[in-house]
């Protein structure tokens, strides 16, 4: 089911009224049973209170409202370390971390985030070791984020 885009207005202002940004809602269930999952970031990461804060906010909100009557609970979170990054604020956080995707023009790509702004990424790309000459390092490439189908952050269990 989809989410009226009132709903959506009134779940982004709450995000932002607690310092979070909303990256996805979504209601999940059958049409008696839904639950609102949202998900939500910051350029500093989501604590347990960032989310329960949200949550309560959403409560209030939609109390006696025909919404909530629908609802059989609210569930906020962060999109966890796996998901895909979405927005360029989301890049910044994770400078020194390896990112791989895919870009529109099918392009796959993989390296260490060097830096990011409100356009670009750029990245260090994974290469051949046998490629490079002693001590030379690959060459940076910025990635615009409006040519990046998908991107994530690669987990490293080192």
């Amino acid at each position: 089911m989809k989410i009226e885009e009132n709903i959506l207005e009134t779940i982004r202002q709450t995000c932002e009224e607690n310092g979070v940004h909303l990256v996805s809602a979504a209601l999940r269930g059958g049409s008696t049973r839904q639950r609102l999952e949202i998900f939500i970031d910051s350029e500093n990461g989501v604590t347990h209170e960032n989310c329960q804060n949200v949550s309560h906010a959403l409560d209030e909100k939609f109390e006696n409202t025909d919404f909530i009557d629908a609802i059989q609970h609210i569930d906020v979170s962060s999109p966890g370390a796996d998901s895909p990054l979405l927005f360029s604020w989301q890049y910044k956080k994770h400078t020194g971390r390896t990112l791989e995707g895919v870009l529109k023009n099918g392009t796959a790509f993989k390296g260490k985030i060097l830096e990011s702004d409100d356009v670009a990424v750029t990245i260090e790309p994974e290469v051949d070791k046998k490629t490079l000459k002693r001590h030379q390092k690959p060459e940076p490439i910025p990635l615009p984020f409006d040519e990046i189908k998908k991107a994530q952050i690669v987990l490293n269990f080192k």
